[in-house]
């Protein structure tokens, strides 16, 4: 359930999703997504804001139609 004053938008319209949602659309649980952010060797974009990682979703996009998609993380 939402906090008061914040709006669910729906994942795709997100320009960035959590891992928990690029996990759920590449079909992989997103423990495997971190695990490969702890390696180094995590395929997509990163950006964290304060804790949390956010990815791209056009990102993700471009990895399931198999496009490029390598960039180094980015921290905000």
């Amino acid at each position: 359930m939402p906090h008061r004053g914040h709006r669910v938008t729906p994942t795709h319209l997100k320009p960035l999703l959590s891992i928990e949602e690029a996990a759920e659309m590449l079909g992989v649980h997103r423990c495997t997504l971190y695990r490969s952010i702890e390696r180094g060797d995590f395929p997509l974009p990163l950006i964290q804001i304060n804790a949390r990682w956010r990815v791209p979703r056009k990102a993700v996009e471009a990895l399931i139609e198999g496009g490029p998609t390598q960039e180094p993380p980015v921290s905000a």
